[in-house]
């Protein structure tokens, strides 16, 4: 009387077994697998943090006279050659290379007058060229304090003057002055070359 729904139950049972091992099986594998990718990634070497280069604000750039400059012999509006001293470097990178060229304009040019009023010599570099032949404004000073108009012209006008009591005013080759990066200015690290590295150093993997 009751051997009929024991051995349903058993039947019943059975099936709910066989079930969950099917089910544990098929999981079985997408475990293995999941285990597999997060052992891959633990093991992935880190990516370099890329860092973010920039030539600064008030950065010195060293420069020198290609040439004798003399007040009297000069015009306004005349571009007088220059070159950079030494290299500027940003990290190892050279933002602006040694002996790059550059220009200084004549804004004021007078000779030596008549009772002992010297030469005048007034000149403006408005920028400098960068390794990648980027040009970035240049100043006179390397901070500019406050703000307003007049530190509006300091930081947009920079002069560079030069006079003499009774003769006129000369700068000699060679001379060396000193012009300052006026803003901010990110840096591509790939279109630079590394300090000391030859061309076909700077693209060989590290």
């Amino acid at each position: 009387m009751f051997a009929a729904p024991f051995s349903v139950l058993l039947v019943v049972c059975f099936a709910l077994n066989a079930g969950a091992n099917a089910s544990e099986e098929a999981s079985a594998p997408q475990d293995a697998r999941v285990s597999a990718q997060d052992q891959k990634s633990d093991s992935a070497p880190d990516k370099p943090r890329q860092t973010r280069l920039q030539l600064a604000d008030g950065t010195p750039v060293r420069l020198k006279f290609a040439r004798k400059v003399v007040s009297s012999q000069v015009i306004a509006g005349e571009k007088i050659p220059l070159e950079v001293v030494e290299p500027v470097l940003v990290g190892k990178l050279v933002a602006i290379p040694q002996h790059s060229a550059a220009e200084a304009i004549v804004t004021m040019a007078q000779a030596g007058r008549s009772m002992a009023r010297g030469g005048n010599l007034q000149l403006k570099i408005e920028n400098v060229r960068l390794a990648n032949g980027e040009l970035v404004p240049v100043r006179a000073v390397k901070d500019v304090e406050g703000g307003g108009r007049k530190a509006l012209m300091i930081a947009t006008l920079p002069f560079w003057s030069f006079d003499l009591k009774g003769k006129s005013a000369t700068v000699p080759a060679g001379a060396e002055i000193t012009a300052y990066i006026a803003g901010d200015f990110p840096l591509d690290a790939s279109k630079f070359q590394v300090a000391g590295a030859s061309p076909r150093q700077k693209d060989l993997p590290k």
